[in-house]
């Protein structure tokens, strides 16, 4: 039986991840002057940190299967979770001149992603 571990991993990830995000809600600065920044301040609400909290338990579940289709539809979704909040961080980083370590390692995260999707395990 094949199983992709990083797939579970990364299910973890999100998972946590949601739930700092549903605990900490004050973890990105918020501009409302700027539309953007006021925007993707949304996006540690406790509606986002539900999704990524579903979405981890639910690439959790797809690691374990042996499904091809199943994985890479979570792939898909999680990279697409990772690269906006990824691009998000970055832009307020830059917005507010103050560059953190969460937007570094979202990047990484975002970076396993690809590279799982490229070279991960074939079923």
């Amino acid at each position: 039986m094949k199983r992709n571990i990083f797939i579970s991993l990364i299910g973890v990830e999100t998972l946590s991840v949601g739930c700092y995000l549903w605990l900490q809600q004050h973890f990105m600065n918020d501009d409302r002057r700027s539309v953007v920044a006021h925007f993707m301040h949304h996006l540690v609400s406790p509606e986002w940190a539900t999704i990524l909290i579903i979405v981890g338990v639910l690439a959790i579940i797809a690691g374990a299967t042996t499904s091809h289709s199943v994985q890479s539809f979570a792939i898909v979704v999680l990279g697409g979770l990772w690269f906006a909040y990824f691009i998000s961080f970055t832009f307020l980083d830059f917005h507010f001149n103050n560059f953190k370590l969460s937007t570094l390692l979202t990047g990484f995260v975002f970076l396993t992603i690809i590279l799982e999707a490229r070279y991960g395990r074939r079923l």
